[in-house]
């Protein structure tokens, strides 16, 4: 094995090993005290808070290559001559004079986190009691969401009853 593609192999196992640390650590937040709040006590009651916690993570690798000459032996060379113009009057030379033959490496990665709060949990003498948190937000966008699919749905109905 060449030292290039001993090096690729290293360079994707360690790409490999952060990502599955990336991924411990997201799975470390989905634990209980990121959905449930500290107890706050006041007089009798005893609220805690509740969330709704969201994370997702994408990640990926790639490589390749060729040993620096294979190119020649497997006529790649010729199909870069063939595509890329040889050296022009400004001096500007072939694609494969240019760009080294083969070999590529890749890696990359997203993540996301959100939490919402979604209730609030009321302990005292009269019992335990869940009140809902409202999102005025997200129902009003559904309110308009439906609004405006409604009226593209009587609009292409008036349409279709015209034609």
């Amino acid at each position: 094995m060449s030292d290039f593609l001993d090096k690729l192999g290293l360079s994707v196992i360690k790409a490999q090993e952060q990502g599955l640390d990336l991924l411990e650590k997201l799975i470390a937040t989905a634990r209980p005290t990121a959905v449930f709040g500290h107890p706050v006590t006041g007089g009798d009651y005893t609220v805690i808070s509740a969330a709704e916690v969201s994370c997702g993570m994408g990640v990926g690798f790639g490589g390749g290559g060729a040993e620096p000459g294979d190119d020649e032996d497997q006529g790649i060379k010729g199909r870069h001559d063939a595509v890329a113009p040889t050296e022009d009057d400004e001096g500007l030379k072939s694609r494969h004079d240019i760009l080294p033959s083969g070999n590529g490496y890749g890696a990359g990665g997203g993540g996301f986190s959100t939490a919402r709060p979604v209730a609030a949990i009321s302990i005292g003498p009269d019992g335990v009691h869940v009140e809902p948190v409202v999102d005025v937000t997200k129902i009003g966008l559904a309110f308009f969401t439906t609004l405006g699919a409604m009226a593209l749905m009587f609009s292409n109905m008036r349409k279709a009853s015209r034609g």
